[in-house]
Formats: structure tokens, sequence, C-alpha cells
């Protein structure tokens, strides 16, 4: 429709209801209408990482969204109960404005309202976020990555959005990168394979023990994704971690979240920052006697954005690394129930790098200051290196054959002994112990495949066998 066509049906209205306009009044009138006609903004496309690292801005524009404002004004209001401070998750209380819960709130109204038709470019929108005023794009990010990270079972949602922000209010636009009917097909082969590694949970299991199960079943079947240029946002979702089986850090963090929830455990994803590949390989590989990443904390080109959990086994919080732990298999319970004095040695919570700057959040995480039910405390080995040493490490190997075991950790109570112990297994003591047991155990141990590595940290030994 013309703008002259449109000023005189105006004015007509305004004539029918009985309101006049006087010459003086009749430009004012018009200089307003154009403005208010053209009052909404280029709409913009922002990327959403979904590894946590920083949103980035997208020049692209996208077709104007119809907005019935009259239906829409003060029509949403925050669901969130935000004067009771306690009852918030560790996400929540990153968000500053109550807009940021606005939009927290209404993404969990309309994360599933998921159109049957899909837009030029493949994508399926998503029921449009409608805030009144304007709400700045830091703020419209980290609500949305806060409501990602709550709620991990949000597996389609496209890593941007679209906005058009007017004087008055504020149109956000999420994307299913899939429609509805793949998401439900996809959310039932999840759940399967949820269900498969729940049947493993005992009644009579304690609850390191169901922890255990989980970890152990997620690090057996999803692999580490190395290619740096996949694309694909499954590599950040628990589809990728629980169906694909290969997915990033993101991935697997999401994915013991949702299932520690589902078996009654507490747990929670951190972001922060962490060794790369290369670190990360080089801190988990055996005989890396003189490596530690925490010399080398300073060094951004070393780092990446991370994402772990913290888990809360008997009232008591942890940390927990199953994106490391799964680097290597004889060094799978590295990270396993760590205070914050051990993760800080090769992980930054609650930090992020950004424009090649390292920044900080605020800390709502809660401290995890105990050992008590770390793995290494619970089931190593524990031994002073002091006479007698050999003849219970002998004992531990020969015990854990029989069972069909074929990893033992050794944990060296006195520190000073640590490397001394380390260096006599690695140059001949172990094939001496295995030579001696060996023969009761039909020769079962492989002596030449046998590994060594070691979590220094700790002052723990990991060694690997094939039977």
């Amino acid at each position: 429709m013309k703008m002259k066509t449109l000023f005189k049906m105006t004015i007509c209205l305004f004539l029918s209801a009985g309101i006049g306009l006087s010459n003086s009044n009749l430009s004012s009138f018009y200089s307003n209408f154009k403005k208010n006609i053209y009052s909404k903004k280029q709409n913009t496309i922002e990327k959403i990482d979904l590894d946590q690292k920083r949103f980035t801005r997208n020049s692209k524009t996208i077709n104007n969204t119809n907005y019935d404002e009259h239906n829409s004004k003060n029509r949403y209001n925050s669901k969130i109960n935000t004067s009771n401070y306690s009852k918030l998750s560790f996400w929540q209380k990153r968000l500053k404005t109550e807009k940021q819960f606005e939009v927290y709130s209404q993404m969990e109204e309309k994360i599933r309202k998921i159109s049957k038709k899909c837009d030029s470019q493949g994508n399926y929108p998503i029921e449009p976020i409608i805030i009144d005023g304007k709400i700045s794009k830091e703020e419209v990010q980290d609500a949305i990555q806060v409501f990602l990270n709550d709620h991990v079972d949000v597996f389609w949602i496209r890593p941007e959005y679209s906005s058009i922000q007017t004087s008055r209010y504020t149109e956000l636009n999420l994307f299913s990168d899939r429609s509805l009917k793949i998401v439900e097909y996809q959310k039932k082969q999840i759940e399967d394979n949820v269900n498969k590694i729940l049947k493993k949970i005992k009644p009579e299991m304690t609850e390191i023990e169901k922890e255990k199960t989980v970890h152990d079943s997620i690090i057996e079947k999803c692999k580490y994704n190395h290619n740096k240029n996949s694309k694909s946002i499954d590599n950040y979702s628990i589809y990728g971690c629980l169906v694909k089986d290969t997915c990033v850090c993101s991935g697997f963090s999401k994915a013991v979240k949702l299932i520690f929830n589902k078996a009654g455990i507490e747990c929670e994803v951190v972001s922060g920052v962490a060794g790369n590949d290369d670190t990360r390989e080089n801190y988990c590989k055996k005989n890396s006697s003189n490596y530690k990443i925490s010399e080398n904390l300073s060094k951004l080109n070393k780092l990446e954005n991370h994402m772990w959990n913290i888990t809360k086994i008997e009232r008591k919080w942890y940390h927990l690394d199953v994106t490391w732990d799964s680097s290597n298999l004889i060094s799978k319970y590295n990270f396993f129930n760590v205070d914050d004095k051990t993760i800080k040695q090769s992980h930054i919570p609650n930090a992020k790098i950004e424009d090649g700057k390292l920044i900080f959040y605020q800390n709502f995480l809660p401290e995890c200051y105990s050992m008590e039910n770390n793995y290494y405390e619970k089931f190593a080995l524990k031994t002073w290196g002091s006479i007698g040493y050999m003849d219970e490490i002998a004992q531990h190997l020969y015990e854990s054959a029989l069972s069909d075991s074929s990893l033992i950790h050794i944990k060296v109570e006195n520190e000073d002994n640590f490397d001394e112990i380390k260096h006599r297994l690695i140059n001949g003591l172990l094939a001496e112990i295995i030579n001696t047991i060996n023969p009761g155990l039909r020769n079962r141990i492989k002596i030449n495949e046998v590994k060594i590595g070691e979590f220094a940290p700790q002052s723990v030994l990991n060694i690997g066998f094939r039977q």
C-alpha cells in the first residue's frame, strides 16, 4: 500500500471517530505518523556460540514479522520469582535484569513451539519472544545462554537469533534447524539411550556408584569430536553425545547433567577455560612427569573455552570433567569428583576467552572443598612407598586380574616418594611384578601391552593392561 493511500485512510478513520485536525496540526501529525510507520530498525541476526565463546554479529537481514501490539502488550509477565533468590539455579543467578528473566521465562513457554513450515534457509522459526521496550544484545545473549545451560534437553536451537527492535517493543526470533517431527523422533532416540544407561543403575547402589555407572557409560559410548571444521550443532548437544556418539565438551557435560538429574543426583554444567586439544592430550598421556598445565595458564594460545560439571554427592559438591576423562582410558578417573584446588591446576571456572583476553564471570558456584568422594581417595590402592610396597602392588594387580579388571590405580600417600616409585615401576619393577604373578594367572597379563599414566596433582599412578 502506498504511503499517501495509507495516510488518507488514517485521516478518514480519525474524522469518522469525530476527531478534527487543524491545518497547523496536520503537518505535525503526518510527520509523526511517518516516523512511527518506519520506526522499526533493520533486523539483524546475532550468533549464539554453543561452546561458551562470544556471540558474533552477522549483517544479514530478514523479512519483517507481523506483530499484534494490542494483543501482545503486557501479555507476558515473568513466571520466575526473583525475590526467592535461593531457589534460582546457579545459571539464573547470572541474570542481572528483569528483561533477561522475561526472555528466560518466555523461552520456557515457547521453545518447543516450532513452526511447521521452514523459512527460505531451511530453518523452522520458534514462536517469537516479545519484550516491552528495548533490551541490549548482551542481555539477550546471556539470557539465551543461561536458558540453554539450564535446559540441556533442548538440542534443536540454531546458534543465532534475529531481533526486531522499536521504541516500544523488542521481538526476538529463535530457530530450529530441524522440523518438529524430527525433533520428536530424536527426543525418543535420546530417551531410549538414556534409559539404557539408567537400567544399569541398581536401587542398592550408593550415589558414587551411580555416578561411576553413568560416567563410565558415557565414556564408553561417546568419543570426542576433534573435527574443528564441523558446523553441526549436534556437536554441542545431548543428541551428539547420546545418539551420534561424538561431540565436544558441552555435549558431554549436558548429557551428564541430564542423566544425573534423572538418576536423582544434583548436577550442573560449568563454563570456564581449560587446555586445548594439545594440552589436554599432553596432560593425560602416559609418563607426563614434568608437564603441568598450571604452569601455562597465562598462555592463551594453549587454552580454550570449556565446559564440565559440578555434582553433589552425599551432600558435598565436586568437579567432574567427563570430557577430559575420556581423553585417555587409563586415566579416565583423573577428574572424577575433585575439589576447587585440584581443578584449578588445569581449569579456570567462571571465565572465557574473548578477543584474545581472559574474562571472568561473577562466581555463583558452590564451594567444592572436599575430596572425600574423589575416585582415587575411594578406590585406589594407597601406599606410603615404604618397605613392602612392591608386595602391595603385586597383590592388588593379581586380584584385579582375577576379577577381569584391566586397570588399577596406585595413590602414593607420601608425595616425596612419588617420583621414585614411578621411575622404578617404569624402569623394570612393574615387569618384574607381572612376571612374578603371571604364572598364577596362566599368563593372562600381556606384558608388552601394559601402560602407565600418572595424575601428579594427587600423586596417582594408573596402570592399564590387557588380558
